[in-house]
């Protein structure tokens, strides 16, 4: 694929997926998602001379979603981009995000030159609740003058990360090293009487995860996942959850997520 400035993202429920737009908006841009471009097997790229290549997606478990890392490792770019920059949507930290793709980038022979910050809903309800809605629109709509900000800083080409929410490495890795146990789908589990059998879950996965029984109910055909938990978020009925406690913290997409069943 070639074009001028790529913008590549990763999103769950909306809200790096609208940060991304909003990007491409203010500074133009091709928007590439990495979870489809995973799945296809599309990992060539090339950039034009004098333009940008952007990472945008959220923080998991204060590091890097699995998607991500697999897509940067994966990842063939021709050409040189003149500036490269990472957004992060978090809910309380940034962790070592900074750390750990800038050792991804390393590794593909491009350096990081700016990463950057938008504070969204955290939507990791085995720990947050996201059930008061007015809330979680407040905290949506304080985000724009974030995105705002951000965009003005990447068409300026600024660089560093002065993030005051990151994380030192090694109090960061105490919290990564969850990560993988998170992501096995033995704690996801199904409410037999909210499911309609729509297979929206099966057809969303990012890792295809999850297929459809001859019952046309949902099942985990995969042990690990991304645990980025688009199926538990864009049910129409709540029917999946993740262990014990989501049931009663709810649901969120971002207000400009679409997902047609």
């Amino acid at each position: 694929m070639t074009g001028n400035n790529l913008i590549f993202y990763f999103s769950a429920t909306g809200n790096s997926r609208h940060v991304a737009q909003c990007l491409q908006m203010a500074n133009g841009g091709i928007l590439v998602p990495m979870d489809t471009c995973l799945l296809e097997g599309q990992h060539k790229f090339s950039v034009d001379e004098g333009c940008s290549v952007g990472f945008v997606f959220p923080v998991y478990f204060w590091g890097l979603p699995t998607i991500v890392a697999e897509f940067i490792a994966a990842l063939q770019l021709d050409g040189t981009p003149q500036y490269t920059y990472g957004v992060v949507t978090y809910g309380t930290s940034m962790g070592e995000v900074r750390h750990q793709l800038r050792k991804a980038l390393g590794l593909k022979g491009m350096a990081l030159d700016g990463l950057f910050g938008v504070r969204m809903v955290d939507v990791w309800t085995p720990m947050f609740d996201v059930s008061d809605h007015d809330k979680c629109l407040k905290r949506t709509q304080k985000a724009e003058a974030q995105i705002d900000k951000v965009a003005l800083q990447i068409e300026h080409h600024e660089v560093g990360s002065r993030h005051w929410t990151e994380l030192p490495h090694l109090l960061a890795q105490l919290e990564y090293r969850l990560y993988p146990k998170a992501r096995q789908t033995r704690h996801f589990s199904v409410i037999d009487d909210r499911c309609t059998g729509c297979g929206l879950c099966a057809r969303k996965c990012p890792t295809k995860a999850i297929a459809m029984n001859s019952h046309k109910r949902p099942f985990w055909q995969k042990s690990e996942c991304a645990a980025c938990l688009r199926c538990l978020h864009h049910c129409p009925h709540f029917a999946i959850q993740y262990d014990k406690h989501t049931a009663t913290r709810g649901q969120f997409v971002h207000p400009t997520e679409i997902y047609n069943a």
